[in-house]
């Protein structure tokens, strides 16, 4: 097991070998003399075996260690940070960070992340699914969570910071959703920026089939949702199509404009 072990860690670190390139053969030769050592051991050599099931053990899993320590030690935003001494990351459709704040950062910062843009297969390039300028709905800035200048963003890309009107006005609902909008991505801005339960309509991407319109309109009948954030497109989320465009049509047939409180990329129903 400690041989097995040690030479996978070798092969795992040779994938980058840039960065600290003696640890892979440490943790070959170190897991593979410890295991001769516990091969070879007798029953008068018991500390032999000690000594060898130690190295054997420490060399073989320091490979694991290192990543763990450098994962934790590397700053990283983004919905899909990798582990690693990289430190980069994957964020939503079109390649930014998914949404992020902070509590006292909520109209300032500026936010990292690609333009939205995709290739094509036949090599040509052209704008990500729901990438519309890459901005988010009702954002236009932002900062990572405990951060004063780190990543955010939407579906699509580019920058997250909360409308100081849209936060203040949603602090202030009692009702169990504060708000609804497209996607989870950017319903967690909004989580973030307000500390509130905000529903995030079509699941990860906006395209799943929750809630139904009838489930949105029972809540908003129930009394337990009141506003609903539209993104500029009808769709409203990358992908579009299915429950989110049912919905958004919905909201605006039966919902009315909150004109009091400007969002950029989107705008703020009145449902209920």
């Amino acid at each position: 097991m400690i041989v097995v072990t040690g030479a996978w860690s070798f092969i795992l670190l040779g994938r980058d070998t840039t960065w600290l390139p003696w640890l892979r053969w440490l943790v070959l030769i170190g897991s593979v003399a410890g295991a001769v050592l516990l091969a070879i051991s007798t029953q008068k050599l018991r500390r032999l075996a000690v000594v060898g099931l130690l190295v054997g053990s420490l060399t073989a899993l320091s490979g694991t260690t290192a990543y763990t320590l450098a994962t934790a030690a590397t700053p990283h935003s983004g919905s899909i940070p990798t582990s690693g001494p990289t430190g980069s990351a994957m964020g939503g459709p079109g390649g930014a960070a998914a949404g992020g704040f902070t509590r006292n950062g909520r109209t300032d910062g500026t936010a990292s992340g690609s333009t939205g843009t995709a290739t094509a297969p036949d090599g040509t390039a052209g704008q990500a699914p729901g990438a519309t300028g890459g901005t988010a709905p009702g954002m236009t800035g932002g900062t990572a969570p405990g951060t004063a200048g780190g990543t955010g963003g939407g579906p699509g890309g580019g920058s997250a910071t909360t409308n100081s009107e849209l936060v203040a006005l949603l602090e202030a609902t009692t009702t169990r959703w504060a708000a609804a909008t497209t996607g989870a991505q950017s319903a967690a801005g909004y989580i973030l920026g307000t500390d509130k339960a905000i529903m995030g309509i079509g699941g990860f991407t906006g395209s799943d089939p929750a809630p139904t319109v009838s489930q949105l309109a029972a809540l908003v009948a129930e009394g337990k949702l009141h506003y609903v954030l539209l993104a500029g497109s009808a769709a409203g989320g990358p992908g579009g199509g299915g429950s989110s465009e049912a919905i958004s049509t919905w909201v605006k047939a039966h919902g009315a404009v909150v004109t009091a409180v400007t969002v950029s990329g989107g705008t703020l129903y009145r449902v209920g």
